[in-house]
């Protein structure tokens, strides 16, 4: 992508992680990897970026109908507006739930920290998502969601808070 600058933002990025994946019990799996990122960048306007990466994905699953997930994740991004890259960390908590063969919930936290580089911006960004499911037929499923997002940041300009309330319909054959 090309900003208002008309530098270019194209880049290499080269990755290297080492981790686990396990499964403690039948209840308890996952995966965590750290490692290393590089990311240049073929204009020398730009600043590179050389840091720690890594990501974390559990899931504990203590009854059949109930699961818990934390989701965790950090590296360079390329940003949509202004900016060389995000250097980004962020954090996901859900929880879903079988209530019956009809109803089921999801819950999701989420927290994102946004550090830019080339500009001086910095965002933090929360989420929660509340959705109801419902299994109207076999090939029908419908749910209803509510997102809650907070975004705060050192510049005015991108600062906000917004709800959403929606209905969703899937359709499988």
């Amino acid at each position: 992508l090309i900003d208002e600058t008309g530098i270019t933002r194209d880049s290499n990025v080269k990755e290297l992680l080492v981790g686990v994946r396990w499964e403690a019990t039948a209840i308890t799996t996952g995966v965590a990897k750290i490692g290393y990122q590089k990311k240049s960048f073929r204009a020398s306007e730009r600043d590179d970026f050389n840091g720690v990466s890594w990501l974390v994905e559990a899931q504990w699953a203590p009854l059949s109908y109930s699961t818990f997930r934390l989701t965790s994740q950090a590296g360079a991004v390329d940003p949509d507006t202004f900016g060389d890259y995000i250097d980004q960390k962020g954090i996901s908590l859900g929880w879903d739930h079988t209530w019956s063969p009809l109803i089921s919930t999801s819950t999701v936290y989420s927290y994102t920290n946004d550090d830019f580089s080339g500009v001086e911006r910095e965002d933090d960004s929360q989420e929660l998502v509340l959705s109801v499911i419902h299994n109207t037929a076999r090939w029908l499923e419908t749910s209803a969601y509510y997102t809650f997002q907070d975004k705060d940041s050192n510049l005015a300009f991108f600062k906000y808070d917004k709800s959403i309330v929606g209905v969703n319909f899937k359709v499988s054959m």
